[in-house]
C-alpha cells in the first residue's frame, strides 16, 4: 500500500518482498530518507538492492508493509536504469525531450529545457547526434539528462555507471554529485562499488544477504564539495574502511 506522508520524503515501514521462484528477497525493511539526501544502497550481489529501488519507484507491486511519500505525483520521480534505453530513431535532443512530451509541455519550452540540461551534463555540442553516434559515457549522460529534464524531486539510479571505464565513471560521479548539490533533489543510488558509494553518498545503507535486512546505516563524513582528488586522501580511505568493514560483517552479524 502506498500513501502520502507530509513528514519525510520517503518512509518505508516493515517492507518485505517475495518472488515465486526465489522466495523472500526483502525482510522487514524500515528506513526514512529525508528530502535532499543522497542515499546509496550497497550489499552483496543478489541481496535485493535493485528490488528495493524498484519498490520505491513503483515498478514492483505485491509487497508487504508500507511505502510513504511526502509528494507522490507521477513526474516527481525519475529512474535511471543500468542501460541508457535511448530511442535509436530520435536525436539526443529529442530523446531528452521525451518526458516533457508526455507531460504535454509546449515545444519551445521542451527544447529550451532539454538544451539546458544537456549543457549541464556536458553534451551541449551533441544535441543533433543519434544514439548510434554516441560513446557509452555519452549515452549514460543522455540517460541522466532525460531523467533530470522533468526536474524530479526524487532521482532513482540502478547501477548506471557499472559498464563504464573507470575514468568515465569517476567523471560522471563527480558531475552527478555537483548536479545533486545544485538541484536539491533526493537521490537513491544502487551500486556494488564501495568506492562509488563513499564518493557519492552522504549516507550508505548496507543490506545483508537475502532475505535482505538493513545491516547498517552509515553517515559518510566527507566534505559536501567532492572532486576526484579526494579519492587519494586519507579521509576518503577512512570512510572506505568503515563501509568495507560493515559489508564484510553483514552475514556474520545476522547469524
Amino acid at each position: 500500500m502506498v500513501n502520502e506522508c507530509p513528514v519525510t520524503h520517503i518512509s518505508l515501514l516493515n517492507v518485505s518482498k517475495s518472488f515465486v521462484n526465489t522466495g523472500c528477497v526483502l525482510s522487514n525493511i524500515s528506513i526514512e530518507i529525508k528530502k535532499g539526501d543522497f542515499v546509496v544502497l550497497l550489499g552483496p550481489s543478489g541481496s535485493g538492492k535493485s528490488t528495493l529501488l524498484r519498490l520505491i519507484a513503483g515498478l514492483e507491486a505485491d509487497f508487504d508493509g508500507h511505502i510513504n511519500f511526502s509528494d507522490a505525483k507521477i513526474f516527481d520521480k525519475s529512474f535511471v536504469f543500468q542501460e541508457p534505453h535511448l530511442m535509436p530513431w530520435r536525436t539526443l535532443l529529442q530523446n531528452t525531450e521525451l518526458p516533457l512530451e508526455l507531460m504535454k509541455v509546449s515545444k519551445g519550452e521542451r527544447v529550451n529545457r532539454a538544451t539546458d540540461v544537456l549543457t549541464k551534463v556536458g553534451l551541449k555540442n551533441a544535441t543533433h547526434l543519434y544514439p548510434s553516434e554516441l560513446s557509452g559515457g555519452m549515452k549514460m549522460r543522455a540517460s541522466l539528462a532525460r531523467a533530470l529534464v522533468a526536474e524530479p524531486e526524487l532521482l532513482l539510479m540502478d547501477e548506471p555507471f557499472a559498464a563504464l571505464d573507470e575514468h568515465t565513471r569517476f567523471k560522471l560521479s563527480e558531475d552527478l554529485r555537483n548536479l545533486w548539490k545544485q538541484s536539491g533533489m533526493t537521490v537513491v543510488f544502487v551500486t556494488h562499488s564501495v568506492h562509488e558509494a563513499c564518493f557519492l553518498a552522504n549516507r550508505v545503507l548496507v543490506l545483508s544477504d537475502k532475505p535482505a535486512k538493513i545491516h547498517s546505516d552509515i553517515k559518510i563524513n566527507l566534505p559536501d564539495v567532492r572532486t576526484n582528488s579526494l579519492r587519494t586522501e586519507s579521509v576518503f580511505s577512512e570512510q572506505l574502511k568503515r563501509v568495507y568493514d560493515s559489508l564484510e560483517n553483514t552475514e556474520m552479524n545476522l547469524k
